[in-house]
């Protein structure tokens, strides 16, 4: 594991992606929180999920792939119901086989899912910092530069966690590496060593369920949650055979996963419509060895 030292300073707020970092900078007890899921179109199932997300106060909205549907374009899809935490600059998107392969996305390169939210590096794959907590969000879908562990963009990751100061680190993703899903299952080709390279979670959706699974891969010791969050509104499957480390699957509501971070800890909940409580998984460290750079997000301007 790497040693992180954490010193003392003010509150993190979200900021634009600057391309340095900060002079090193405490979170002390700062407090973020996440909302993360996908599959989620423009229907009023969507809308219950945004509800729900908006009564839990979330800083940031992690859209986990499959935005869009059909060929209604994605930023009607998307404004639907986020146009208000799109103005804000609330959310942290991932592409999905949807934003390719229907109209709605743009086409073949994803074009009006890059034109929509303009994100960084080459909008494809790209990483930030908000608080504690470093998030680094893949494409798992055809990407040019490769989605296979030895690939350059699985080069890239490994490169930036193995970099990262921060107390937390998040992959997100579309296509899950593990799931007990009936409709898709395991994505083999996305069981990268996200552990051995200093991951602590791995969100992802594509499943139309919610399912927490806990692996030590290396089987060092440390365990790894990977979560499936894709109740996001589009439609809800059902359940295949379970996983190895599977400890929690839910399918009967639409929902979301929120996370609560501090430095030295990590709040997962998944919460159905309505508020209901379904699963929840904490994880801790000790705060005598982690340091800190605040780190920014800025959305290149449109030309």
């Amino acid at each position: 594991m790497r040693a992180r030292l954490l010193g003392a300073g003010s509150p993190v707020a979200l900021l634009p992606l600057a391309a340095v970092a900060m002079p090193a900078t405490a979170f002390a007890q700062t407090t973020v929180k996440f909302a993360a899921f996908g599959d989620i179109g423009s229907s009023s199932n969507a809308g219950a999920v945004a509800s729900l997300v908006r009564s839990r106060g979330a800083d940031l909205i992690l859209m986990l792939g499959d935005l869009c549907y059909g060929s209604v374009p994605l930023a009607t899809q998307v404004n639907a119901n986020y146009s208000a935490e799109k103005k804000a600059s609330k959310l942290r998107p991932a592409l999905g086989n949807h934003e390719f392969t229907d109209s709605c996305g743009g086409g073949n390169n994803a074009s009006g899912y890059r034109a929509f939210f303009r994100l960084p590096n080459n909008e494809r794959y790209y990483d930030f910092r908000h608080g504690p907590v470093h998030l680094l969000v893949l494409n798992s879908y055809k990407d040019p530069d490769g989605t296979s562990a030895t690939s350059k963009q699985a080069m890239w990751l490994k490169a930036r966690l193995a970099a990262s100061t921060s107390p937390w680190q998040v992959v997100l993703l579309h296509h899950p590496p593990y799931s007990s899903g009936a409709a898709h299952g395991s994505t083999s080709y996305m069981q990268w060593p996200f552990e051995a390279w200093g991951a602590d979670a791995v969100l992802a959706a594509h499943d139309h369920v919610y399912e927490r699974i806990i692996r030590d891969v290396n089987g060092d010791g440390v365990k790894v949650p990977y979560f499936v969050s894709g109740l996001g509104g589009r439609s809800r499957r059902s359940f295949g055979s379970a996983v190895k480390g599977s400890v929690k699957r839910y399918n009967s509501a639409y929902g979301a996963l929120f996370v609560t971070a501090t430095s030295t800890s990590m709040r997962f909940e998944f919460r159905r419509t309505g508020g209901t409580l379904i699963d929840s998984y904490s994880k801790t460290k000790s705060a005598d060895a982690q340091t800190n750079d605040a780190f920014e997000f800025r959305v290149p301007p449109k030309q």
